[in-house]
This record gives structure tokens, C-alpha cells and sequence, in this order.
């Protein structure tokens, strides 16, 4: 086509090219047949191959694509998708034109977001992700510069989804060599995951999250941690501690979204909004990350405070002149100083009592003006500073503590939990280890420190610290998150019959725990005790019935015993509470194949397959696809 004589399907006027690379050009045209010209963005792809089969398939590939763009383009903040065509040897796509600034725009090095205009941009970009996650959409192509603040209104939208790149990369790249690597700018919003070709969901939550901390601490783009690097979470997490003022709640979510391993991540936008909602109550604690195999009451309960910064030296609010003249007076009676500290805490400790938190940190700072190294003042202040979300001042104070009096197993142990909460696990396992240096009947620190290790992939470190715990014979609820969390990492290691004496004794403890129920289901199906893993499931669904996962695993067990009618209403529940649960679509449509109803197997399976494709999962699209070739065949 001629860029500046001939309009494209008869229709589109040239203005200029946006953007180029491997696989096409992204162009700014002009619909001439609309009123008033308007402009419109079009993707023009380059078709690889003249061969007609190989070419029915990508065009195939391409349509499926399109059809999804214009389902997502009917939200708000995404382009309309308004056309699709084959012409000139290349696939052209017409979307709405969005005016506007880029966020590229917005975050600039140097120039640090305050943590409430953060949380909005996340919010605002998750309730988007939301939306699309239902429609099993990955956005694969997320960063500043495709997140477009839209003139009129103000309103973030998100440009430029990866699926058509997704085609081109898994089909057309077979014939064009890629001669371009990834800007290193542009490789900090990409997960390993990803970059290995299987991109999740949560690959655009660890987008969203580096964008949020680039906005926060102002870094450019190219000082950012990158996924390859040799030790990725600390680097971020240090990134984190190092910014000014940020919540604990906030560097919590953060910590999660853009962990290295992508199941440890949120899975869905719906939960991180969900957490988000619940940091805007202050009595709300946020849930710290975990896997569904991590007993969380085990875990330290996450403080409602800031995140960590580096100890400060002095704390703000000196003596004024009014507190400077009854200085004087107190050193003119020469009262002891130690005496005017215990008088200032016993004030704080009533202001606490009354609920007034900024009055008992004042007077606790009082207290150490005249003491500063009062342990119970420090530990105090700490505390009302977690609170208040003033982590800076409360790290600050249990180093000066621990500097001031570094026997004291308890600080260590507070300090661990809050590096867990933060998720700086090796930091956590340091102190929780030091603690236990210190007193090894320290029950508490055995199991954390063993979810520490079982969340850094040491189950067998996490067995030798659970088992200390047990040794010490500890009140109830830490036995029995002790037992669960042992037959966790037994099961982990393949030791599965001492994993299932420890489920069954976490269950004695605690038998309203469904959890437990589900978790002793597994090790009794590893086992082949079916009717016995039955049974845990059974209990399972009754405490925790809006749970898609103890339906799917009771169908499996089901269909094991042959209870096809059985199996077949658990995967179809599991599917009820959970539409996109690829496993159970998956076997589902096996069932119907072996129940002799092909077309309800096929439709299955092609759930599934979509569902596959979305995530990238060639090995699960493949699967689908050949069951359905193979029931295809079978019908004709």
C-alpha cells in the first residue's frame, strides 16, 4: 500500500507510523468514511507465508484473538476494537484512538508518587485487570508507556493487549528470526514466567507492582530490579525498606505481587482489590503471602504499620522551649533522670489505655529524653509506632533496643515477624534463628522459622523445626499448626505416611479445620486409601462449601471408584463455584468422553483449550485440542 495515495480497504488514510518491530507497524490513520475524519489507531501484522494451509490456520488464530479484543473493548478504560482484516499480505486491526499522555509521562526519575496517588493508579489499573481476568484475558504487555491517561476524563487506559502478539510469537516466529532483544527498560515489568513463554495472570500483577514502585521511589526504569537477577527478592525488597515513609500494608502487597516465584503471587486482580479495600480500615489487617499448602495461622500475623526504613538517628519533636524550661526546673531539684522516665511512662501508659496513641508516643519520647536507653520505653513506643504506620520510627526503635541489650530473644523474634510480614524471608530467618540462639525452648520461633524455610523451599529444614516445636510440648492451637505444617512439608518430601499421622493429629487438635480435612485428603489419595480420602473431602466441602477445590478433588477420588453420576456433579460444582477452573473443565469433558456424550465433552474441551491459550500453556492447549480432533474423528 502506498502510505500517503492509497487508503487501506478502501477506507483508512495514512498519517504516520506509531511504532515498528518484528512482527508489523502499528499506525495513526484517519477513517475517511466516518463523520469528521476521526483518527484510529491500526496494527498491520505481517503475514509470514503464502502457503494456504499454514495460513487458514494463523488467520484462525488471529480472528480468535480479534474476537476477544472486541469483547474486553467494550469496558470503559480499553480501546474499542472496531475492525479486522486480511489485505496486502498482512492482518490489519482498527482500534479507537486514544488522546492523551502516557504514564511514561508521569513517572519520572526523581520524582517519587506519595503512596495515596499510588494506590489509586492500582486500584484503577486492577479494577481493569479484573474485568479482562473474567473474560480469561492476560494483558502481557503492561508498562508506563501503555497505560494512557485519557484527555477528556482523566481515566487510566490500558493500550496495546499481547494477544496478537501472543500468535505472532508462538506461530509466525517459527519463519521471521527476531533480531531485536527487549529493551532492558522494558524488561523490568517481565516475570521469568513470562519470558519463558508461559505468562500467567499474575504475570501482569508483577508488572502492575514494578510500575507502582518505580512511582514510589522514584527510580528510573533501568535501576529497577530485574527478574534475572542472581537474588531478585531482596534486591526488591530492599528496594522497598529503602523508600520513604511506605505502609507495611502497602510494601506487604507489593512484596506479594511481584514475587519471584509466580505462584506465591496474588493469582487474581479481584484479590489484591480485595486487599486493598481492607488497608483503608485501620483495624484491617492484610493477608500476607502464601501458598494454599502454608498453614497461615502458623505464619507471624502481619502488623498494621509501615514498612521498615533504615534506623533513624534522632526522632522528630524535640524538647521545646516550654519542655526546655521544665527541664531546667527538674535538673534545679536535681530529681534523678531515671525517675522523671518512669513518670513519663506511667502518663504514657495511661494515654495508651485511653486510647490516645499520638499522646502516648509523645510521652514515651519524653521518657527517653531523659533515658534513652529504657528498654520498656523503646519497646512501647515501637509498638504505638507499628500502629500509628510509622515503621521507620519503630524499626529504629528495636535496633536501638536490640543494640542496647542484644540478649533478648523476644525483640529478635519481633523483629522476624515483621521482615515476614514484609516478605524479606532470609532476613526473617535470621532473627527467628538468633531468638532461638538465644532461647531454644522458644516455641513460636521454631514454627515460624520452619514456615519461613517451608516458604523459601527448605521443607526439610521446616520438618526439623517443627518437630523442635512439638518436642516442647506447646499449648494447643501452636501443636496443631505445627502437626498441619509438618505434614505440609512431609508430603512435599514424598514421605506421605508420616504426612498423614501429622494431618490426623493437626485434626484431633483443631477438627473444624477444612483445610486439614482437604490437605489429609491428598496424602490419603497418594496413599490409595480413596474412601478414606473420600471421606476428609466430604468433611471438607461441609465446612468450607464455596471452596471449588475439595468438590474437584472429590470428583477425582469419585471417578477412581467408578461413582461416574458422582463425579460428574462434583466437577460440574467445582466448575459452578469456579467457571474457569481449567482441571476440572478438563476432566470433565474426559468424563463426558467416556460417558458417550461427545458434544458435551467437546465443548469442554474447548473451554479448556481457550482457557489454556489464554495463559499461554501450549502443553494444556495441545492436550484440549487433540481430544477434540480425537472426538471429532470418532463422530464422523
Amino acid at each position: 500500500m502506498s502510505a500517503t495515495n492509497q487508503l487501506l480497504a478502501a477506507r483508512y488514510q495514512f498519517l504516520q507510523v506509531l511504532g515498528s518491530g518484528d512482527f508489523g507497524k502499528t499506525l495513526l490513520m484517519a477513517d475517511v468514511h466516518s463523520p469528521g475524519h476521526p483518527q484510529c489507531v491500526v496494527k498491520q501484522l505481517n503475514l509470514p507465508t503464502r502457503n494456504p494451509t499454514t495460513l487458514k490456520f494463523i488467520l484462525g488464530l488471529l480472528k480468535k484473538k480479534v474476537e476477544v479484543l472486541e469483547a474486553i473493548g467494550r469496558h470503559a478504560q480499553i480501546p474499542t476494537t472496531m475492525a479486522a482484516f486480511e489485505a496486502n499480505h498482512s492482518f490489519y486491526i482498527v482500534q479507537e484512538f486514544i488522546a492523551g499522555r502516557s504514564l511514561e509521562a508521569e513517572i519520572l526519575p526523581g520524582n517519587p508518587w506519595p503512596e495515596g496517588a499510588v494506590l489509586a493508579l492500582m486500584r484503577e489499573v486492577l479494577t481493569v485487570l479484573a474485568f479482562v481476568q473474567e473474560h480469561g484475558v492476560i494483558h502481557g504487555e503492561l508498562k508506563p508507556s501503555n497505560l494512557m491517561r485519557r484527555k477528556r476524563d482523566r481515566s487510566l487506559v490500558l493500550l496495546d493487549f499481547g494477544l496478537v502478539k501472543d500468535v505472532s510469537r508462538q506461530v509466525i516466529s517459527r519463519d521471521v528470526p527476531l533480531t531485536k532483544q527487549p529493551k532492558r527498560i522494558n524488561r523490568v515489568y517481565v516475570p521469568r514466567e513470562q519470558r519463558e513463554g508461559n505468562a500467567r495472570f499474575c504475570s501482569d500483577h508483577y508488572a502492575l507492582g514494578m510500575i507502582a514502585i518505580q512511582a514510589l521511589t522514584g527510580l528510573p526504569a533501568e535501576e529497577l530490579p530485574d527478574a534475572e537477577h542472581p537474588d531478585i527478592y531482596h534486591a526488591i525488597v530492599a528496594t522497598l525498606q529503602g523508600t520513604a515513609n511506605l505502609s507495611i500494608p502497602t510494601a506487604s502487597l507489593l512484596a506479594r505481587m511481584v514475587h519471584p516465584n509466580a505462584d506465591r503471587r496474588y493469582q487474581r486482580a479481584i484479590d489484591i482489590l480485595n486487599d486493598l479495600s481492607l488497608m483503608t480500615t485501620p483495624s484491617a489487617a492484610l493477608k500476607m503471602p502464601s501458598e494454599e499448602s502454608v498453614l497461615t495461622e502458623a505464619q507471624p500475623p502481619p502488623p498494621n504499620s509501615a514498612l521498615p526504613r533504615k534506623p533513624v538517628g534522632l526522632i522528630a519533636g524535640l524538647v521545646g522551649l516550654a519542655a526546655l524550661a521544665v527541664l531546667t526546673a527538674v535538673w534545679s531539684l536535681r530529681l534523678p533522670q531515671k525517675l522523671m522516665a518512669t513518670q513519663q511512662i506511667a502518663a504514657a501508659q495511661t494515654a495508651q489505655q485511653a486510647g490516645d496513641v499520638p499522646g502516648a508516643i509523645a510521652r514515651y519520647t519524653d521518657a527517653l529524653q531523659w533515658d534513652d536507653r529504657n528498654l520498656t520505653a523503646l519497646r512501647q513506643r515501637s509498638q504505638l509506632y507499628l500502629q500509628n504506620d510509622q515503621v521507620n520510627a519503630a524499626i529504629a526503635d528495636l535496633t536501638a533496643a536490640l543494640e542496647i541489650n542484644p540478649a533478648t530473644p523476644r525483640l529478635y523474634y519481633d523483629r522476624a515477624n515483621l521482615r515476614f510480614a514484609i516478605g524479606d524471608i532470609q532476613g526473617a530467618i535470621d532473627d527467628y534463628t538468633q531468638a532461638l540462639d538465644q532461647d531454644p525452648n522458644f516455641i513460636k520461633a521454631y514454627i515460624n522459622r520452619g514456615s519461613a524455610r517451608a516458604d523459601w523451599g527448605d521443607d526439610r529444614g521446616a520438618v526439623d523445626d517443627y518437630t523442635q516445636a512439638l518436642d516442647r510440648n506447646p499449648p494447643t492451637e501452636e501443636k496443631a499448626a505445627a502437626y498441619l505444617n509438618r505434614c505440609l512439608s512431609h508430603s512435599n518430601l514424598g514421605e506421605q505416611v508420616r504426612a498423614l499421622e501429622d494431618c490426623s493429629a493437626a485434626i484431633s487438635l483443631r477438627p473444624s479445620h477444612g483445610l486439614a480435612y482437604q490437605n489429609r485428603g491428598l496424602v490419603r489419595r497418594r496413599l490409595g486409601d480413596l474412601q478414606g480420602a473420600l471421606q476428609d473431602y466430604q468433611i471438607a466441602i461441609q465446612i468450607e462449601p464455596n471452596s471449588p477445590e475439595p468438590y474437584y478433588n472429590r470428583g477425582l477420588t469419585r471417578q477412581s471408584l467408578d461413582d461416574f453420576p458422582g463425579a460428574l456433579a462434583d466437577f460440574s460444582k467445582a466448575i459452578a463455584l469456579f467457571p474457569d477452573h481449567i482441571f476440572a473443565r478438563y476432566d470433565r469433558g474426559l468424563l463426558y468422553a467416556q460417558l458417550g456424550q461427545p458434544e458435551a465433552a467437546i465443548a469442554d474441551f474447548e473451554h479448556a483449550a481457550q482457557l489454556c491459550l489464554d495463559v499461554g500453556r501450549m502443553g494444556c492447549y495441545k492436550d484440549a485440542q487433540y481430544q477434540i480432533r480425537q472426538l471429532s474423528e470418532g463422530g464422523e
